[in-house]
């Protein structure tokens, strides 16, 4: 499901040498650039695996902290958010 959210929703903007944010979730990086990396924006990382409420990606898909929301163009449906978090709680393994 992951994989459907990112590629769906997040790499129209995020993908190539000019990713938005300077984060390519392309199918080739997603993976390195989000699990265990640091976010450049926060003191967390941008995914924790085994814990979605500390993981930045959780923050920005639903709009905690004050942090925008991501995709800009509004909320991912809900189904798509708790299908991230299920994936992070997990481990977030790479498959």
């Amino acid at each position: 499901m992951q994989t459907e959210v990112f590629n769906g929703y997040c790499v129209s903007c995020h993908s190539g040498a000019a990713a938005s944010g300077n984060l390519d979730l392309s199918p080739a990086s997603a993976y390195s650039n989000l699990v265990n990396v640091p976010s450049s924006a926060s003191s967390l990382m941008r995914v924790l695996p085994g814990n979605s409420d500390q993981s930045y990606l959780i923050k920005r898909l639903i709009g905690a902290d004050g942090e925008l929301i991501m995709p800009p163009a509004g909320r991912l449906p809900q189904n798509f958010i708790e299908a991230v978090q299920q994936w992070i709680d997990e481990g977030a393994k790479n498959n």
